[in-house]
């Protein structure tokens, strides 16, 4: 048979058939016959003797055919049986010696073990018993040295004797900690340290005693000397001690020193004491307390203690001294050499405070601030302006102002045939001033007399009603009897007394108007010919109206600003006494700050409750141009500074007015509608 691929040769073969065996043919034979009779039983009987006989020929052929082999090969079987029972016989005999219950080995070194085990445990015991004993001992007599030395009064060798048995409790051998003798001892020695510590902080408090702004520092008590209670006190109850002692130093002797009242302060070897006596110089009395403090208290510090403590005085130093200068600054210029020399005094307390070692930090506050000092007070001034308008705004109650301003106005007379032919020009060039909306330049100087005094006579007659049709929301008409001018009756509804007059020049929009009109300028508007030129009569003219009194204060602070800058800014004051000067932009700029104050603050401090009224509408749109006019004119005035900040002024005084001169024609135009509208 072939296949069609070579058959791998570690595949199994399929097996020979194997002939039945004869005892399994017999007995399948014996199962099947039925029955079973003598002569099947004889055939059965002679099979197997021949099949026993074959077997046995056929062992006795294959042994005789290599009966060398095979005598070997029993000869090793009979010697391995002989060995093996010869090692059971051993194996026999050895467990017999080990595990014999009276004999064996096993047996007898267990029970060795065990009785050997049984004397290191007493022996351990016995050692446990006595190492403890002998640690309560020592624990005891440590106890006993801490309460002999607490009522001897050796308060520093009680420390660290109770320092010593804290230690010896928490170290305690392992067999002692859980038991009772050694929780009672823990409380033994929490309760004799806490009574020696309670000790010593007395005598420190002793030794160290400040009541009343009064520091009495005394060296010794009893026999225990300064140093050594200090250095006695653990370090965590020092520092809080220290820090403490500090705070109060602060607060009882250096910030009273330095407040208004300025106290002497008084030292002695061992006293410091604040008295109620003026001092004649402030700082001369901190660095009395400083010297004090690092002759008689500091040298008796622990080391590790020293340095962190007196450097712990220079930050609040310095903040007290800075709102001592603050609070010192005065409220004008001609104060300014005084307080420049506390100044100086200042900065020479922080040099002796310095060499002294009372300094931590990486700069000295107090110079760096008095490098600065212009600046500080600029800033302080411009606060204190601000607070003072702020006040004004919100408190003035005074009655209105009328403010007369002039305004020019232009007449023209003929004084050549030509101008008759050309009148309707010059009516035109005339028209094209717009210096007044309600007068026409182009009539005749009697004519304009007489039309300004009808208005006058108009202004007259309805002063006694509302000139705006506001009745409704102004205050009741006034009763018969006053003064029907416009003097005594304001027709907003506010009703006058003496009414104070405040003249007011022209601003420099006006005169600008003035120069535009006057022929003789340099720049002309317009230009004519010698024969053409028409004969100009410049005249001013009263026109009034009311502000309030609010305006005019505020107005005249701003005014009062800008010269305390102007003064400052040519002052040598600074330079003289070795400071820092530059030019007072901060205070300069606080005169239109003032103003845009006004306009900002003044609708929602005053008006906010009569936000329906009209007629303190009217008179904030009129205050609104009132301080245009104003920032107008100092805008004008005070061009004279140096030249960067006189533009950066100019600016603002320009957004000052152009927000002021917008908030009058807004509020005005707003209030006029409301009046109109039913």
């Amino acid at each position: 048979m072939e296949f069609a691929f070579p058959i791998p040769d570690h595949l199994p073969r399929a097996a020979q058939p194997r002939q039945a065996d004869i005892s399994t043919s017999i007995l399948t034979a014996l199962s099947e016959a039925s029955p079973i009779n003598l002569a099947q039983t004889n055939d059965w009987v002679q099979q197997l003797n021949e099949a026993i006989n074959q077997t046995e020929l056929a062992i006795h052929n294959r042994i005789h055919q290599d009966l060398e082999a095979f005598e070997r090969q029993t000869d090793t079987s009979r010697s391995i049986q002989r060995r093996f029972n010869a090692l059971t016989s051993n194996i026999g005999r050895l467990h017999t010696e080990l595990e014999d219950a009276e004999t064996g080995s096993i047996p007898r070194i267990t029970q060795a073990l065990r009785e050997h085990f049984d004397v290191a445990q007493r022996a351990l015991d016995s050692t446990t018993t006595s190492t403890s004993l002998q640690y309560l001992q020592k624990c005891k007599q440590t106890h006993g040295n801490v309460v002999k030395l607490t009522t001897a009064g050796e308060l520093p060798a009680a420390v660290l004797a109770s320092t010593e048995l804290q230690a010896l409790v928490e170290a305690c051998p392992s067999p002692l900690r859980e038991s009772l003798v050694v929780l009672d001892l823990q409380h033994v020695a929490r309760s004799s340290r806490d009574n020696v510590l309670e000790q010593l902080s007395g005598v420190y408090h002793s030794c160290l005693l400040l009541k009343n702004s009064k520091l009495s520092i005394q060296h010794r008590y009893k026999r225990l000397s300064l140093s050594d209670i200090l250095a006695s006190i653990p370090s965590q109850t020092l520092v809080t001690d220290l820090a403490t002692l500090r705070k109060d130093i602060i607060t009882q002797f250096i910030r009273p020193a330095l407040s208004i009242d300025a106290p002497s302060i008084f030292a002695s070897s061992t006293i410091l004491e604040l008295q109620p006596s003026r001092s004649s110089s402030p700082f001369k009395s901190v660095l009395e307390v400083f010297s004090f403090l690092r002759e008689q208290l500091v040298p008796h510090l622990p080391e590790l203690h020293r340095k962190s403590f007196v450097t712990s005085f220079y930050p609040p130093l310095c903040d007290a001294v800075e709102a001592h200068l603050l609070n010192a600054m005065p409220r004008g210029i001609d104060g300014l050499p005084t307080y420049l020399d506390l100044v100086l005094e200042a900065i020479n307390l922080e040099v002796k405070i310095v060499e002294m070692g009372f300094f931590g930090g990486m700069e000295r506050r107090i110079h760096q601030w008095g490098v600065q000092v212009q600046s500080h007070y600029e800033k302080r001034r411009r606060t204190q302006l601000l607070e003072e308008v702020r006040t004004i705004i919100l408190s003035d109650s005074n009655p209105p102002v009328r403010i007369e301003i002039e305004t020019p106005s232009v007449v023209q007379e003929e004084t050549h045939p030509a101008q008759e032919a050309n009148g309707s020009n010059a009516e035109d060039e005339e028209g094209n001033w717009d210096f007044d909306d309600d007068d026409s330049s182009a009539q005749e100087p009697s004519e304009n007399i007489s039309k300004q005094e009808d208005n006058r006579e108009e202004d007259t007659e309805t002063a006694e009603g509302d000139g705006w049709g506001f009745d409704d929301d102004d205050v009741p008409t006034p009763a018969e009897g006053k003064d029907s001018k416009g003097e005594g009756h304001d027709p907003w509804g506010v009703e006058w007394d003496d009414m104070p007059v405040e003249k007011t020049e022209p601003s420099s929009r006006d005169t600008a108007a003035e120069k535009r009109m006057d022929p003789s300028s340099s720049h002309p508007q317009s230009a004519h010919t010698p024969n053409s030129a028409p004969n100009v009569t410049k005249r001013f003219e009263q026109e009034s109206y009311f502000v309030s009194h609010v305006a005019t204060a505020v107005s005249s602070i701003t005014k009062q600003i800008l010269e305390e800058g102007l003064r400052l800014s040519g002052s040598s004051v600074f330079k003289e006494r070795g400071f820092t000067a530059s030019h007072p932009a901060i205070l300069l700029s606080t005169a239109p700050s003032a103003l845009d104050l006004f306009r900002g603050l003044y609708p929602t401090g005053r008006l906010s409750g009569n936000s329906e009224s009209l007629a303190p509408r009217l008179q904030y749109s009129n205050d609104c141009k009132y301080l245009a006019e104003v920032s107008e004119k100092l805008r004008a005035t005070y061009t004279n500074i140096h030249q960067s900040d006189a533009d950066a002024l100019n600016v603002r005084f320009e957004e000052v007015t152009q927000r002021l001169e917008m908030t009058n024609v807004s509020w005005l135009e707003d209030t006029m509608v409301r009046g109109i509208l039913p």
